[in-house]
């Protein structure tokens, strides 16, 4: 679950004032639904500032994989939330949890979380 970071000894250190991104990789299993799941789980992740900044389809070639294993087929997507307090706030969200079921339906998903580096690759604080 993407809530799993939250206790994680690092977010300590964040500074949550600065943008917060989420990369995921999906393998979509039921295209049919994906829609009526994007329709409930998109206008949540908006209330944390939620904005795609790329995505991608490894099967179209508008992503490509250019080394080593990439951990699904499909969708690539980066998409920024205002700070990780936002993104922990949605992430955690019981109107989010109920999409749980519906979300492992459509896809198999992959998440991780990045934020802005300093100058050496260090998060700035």
């Amino acid at each position: 679950a993407l809530g799993a970071i939250a206790d994680d000894p690092i977010m300590a250190r964040l500074d949550n004032r600065q943008p917060a991104y989420l990369i995921g990789a999906a393998t979509i299993t039921d295209f049919e639904n994906l829609p009526n799941y994007r329709a409930k789980a998109e206008p949540l992740a908006r209330q944390g500032g939620y904005v795609v900044m790329a995505s991608g389809d490894t099967e179209s070639g508008s992503a490509k994989l250019l080394e080593g294993e990439w951990p699904a087929t499909g969708l690539l997507f980066i998409e920024k939330y205002d700070s990780m307090d936002d993104l922990m706030a949605f992430a955690n969200s019981a109107e989010f949890a109920k999409l749980e079921d519906l979300r492992n339906t459509v896809a198999d998903v992959h998440f991780m979380f990045a934020l802005p580096s300093g100058e050496n690759g260090t998060t700035r604080n």
